[in-house]
């Protein structure tokens, strides 16, 4: 019998290949429940007014706030992303820690210059994600509204 060597790096690629699948399976799977729901709601015995009636009724519940739903999503935007920056943080104090404890190694070494390498563009990346949501946020409807 023939012994299958996986190595390190394609099993780490297949975990998260099965990963992905499964969360796409699950978001799939809630779809078509929600998709079953909405037919079976659509049915003789609703004798509403469609959508309009429903954006009505919407418009005319009072919520937790008094936010516009623009605002609502720029706040967990900019919440989230802060999270992300928080995080970026934390793994380049790991990777100090790694590169002090390596002992020397090259390896270990190399790991850990990458990680940091790879969390600072992350973290650019997270800068400019928030200055966008900042600036289409607050200066677009702005402008719109003037």
């Amino acid at each position: 019998m023939k012994k299958i060597f996986i190595s390190k790096n394609a099993s780490t690629w297949l975990k998260a290949t099965v990963f992905s699948l499964v969360c796409i399976t699950t978001v799939a799977g809630v779809g078509s429940t929600t998709t079953a729901f909405i037919e079976c709601c659509d049915s003789p015995f609703y004798n509403g007014d469609g959508i309009e009636g429903g954006v009505e009724l919407a418009e005319q519940i009072s919520g937790i706030s008094d936010k516009s739903i623009r605002e609502v999503v720029r706040d967990i935007l900019i919440t989230v992303l802060s999270f992300l920056g928080l995080l970026a943080v934390v793994m380049i104090v790991i990777a100090g820690i790694m590169m002090v404890v390596s002992g020397g190694d090259e390896q270990l070494i190399a790991r850990a210059k990458k990680i940091i390498f790879w969390t600072i563009i992350g973290l650019l990346v997270i800068l400019f994600a928030t200055a966008i949501v900042v600036f289409f946020g607050q200066e677009v409807p702005n402008a719109v509204n003037s």
